[in-house]
């Protein structure tokens, strides 16, 4: 049965394409948590910049992550502080955006 509940949060599958020396991508699964905006929240975080507003949204639905590891292979944890260093960078952000409205849009990641 479908529940309506003011607060929604799902973890969903993420693939990174992160940028090899020389050309190509090397592929790594994450699994991202994510809070469910209404559309009234997303419109008006969509009135900013596009960079602005993409860096702001993943802000605003990130709320977790697992297989996110430091330099030292330890898991990185969640904070806004990490948070705003991975949302720098647009080979993770772009993705990670793309995926939260596929999700909601029911379209399920590929491997």
């Amino acid at each position: 049965m479908f529940q309506l509940v003011d607060d929604y949060e799902f973890w969903w599958p993420v693939t990174i394409k992160l940028p090899q020396d020389g050309g190509g991508f090397a592929k790594r699964a994450i699994e991202v948590r994510f809070r469910v905006k209404t559309q009234d929240e997303i419109d008006a975080i969509a009135a900013l910049a596009i960079d602005a507003m993409d860096q702001e949204l993943v802000k605003a639905v990130v709320t977790g992550w697992r297989g996110i590891e430091t330099a030292d292979g330890d898991d990185l944890p969640f904070s806004s502080e990490n948070l705003a260093r991975l949302v720098a960078l647009t080979f993770w952000r772009v993705p990670v955006l793309a995926t939260y409205f596929n999700a909601l849009q029911g379209v399920e990641e590929k491997n």
